[in-house]
């Protein structure tokens, strides 16, 4: 088997990411397979469904690695205390990471076993919710420092819970992904 590390699998060819995992999601609770139980009255929120619902977000996962993915990305992509405490989660922002990086390991490690391919999990760190370059007093009202720690707290739970890699997606602003790959350092 290839060593596993994703450096070198990109060397060595193309790796494919998973699909996207909230579109799917929402997809689940609007064909009424997820529930406002699921997500524990936090309707919206695809983070809190790492600690309520492990088993869906697995399958999720499970179903890209099925189709070839030879990356999952975390169930994390509003996994950063502002965006949690939008939910009242932002007290638990390590452990929803750290969860969604184990269910994704778990899946990826399974897969890796069935086959021989190694596979990968890549910790998603989606927008903050501020747009730091803004001058609007709402959106801007977050310094370069404070987004670094933001970022950097989401990343610690992300590498407690096995990720290979950090993905940074969906940035708005250059300041924000900038402080998403220092966050992530």
């Amino acid at each position: 088997m290839a060593e596993k590390n994703i450096v070198d699998a990109i060397a060595r060819g193309v790796v494919v990411f998973d699909g996207a995992m909230g579109t799917t999601l929402q997809r689940m609770q609007l064909a009424g397979e997820l529930t406002n139980k699921d997500f524990d009255g936090r309707q919206g929120c695809n983070e809190v469904l790492s600690l309520t619902r492990p088993d869906v977000v697995a399958s999720v996962h499970r179903g890209y690695l099925e189709v070839g993915s030879d990356v999952v990305e975390t169930n994390t992509f509003g996994g950063s205390r502002p965006k949690l405490d939008e939910f009242d989660l932002g007290a638990k922002v390590h452990e929803v990471n750290e969860s969604a990086a184990r269910i994704a390991r778990a899946e990826a490690d399974k897969a890796e076993r069935a086959d021989g391919r190694p596979r990968f999990v890549a910790g998603s760190l989606g927008p903050s919710g501020f747009l730091p370059s803004s001058s609007d007093p709402d959106l801007g009202r977050v310094s370069p420092s404070q987004l670094i720690e933001i970022f950097r707290e989401q990343t610690q739970g992300l590498l407690k819970g096995g990720i290979d890699c950090v993905i940074a997606e969906t940035a708005q602003d250059l300041l924000e992904l900038r402080a998403q790959v220092y966050g992530a350092r």
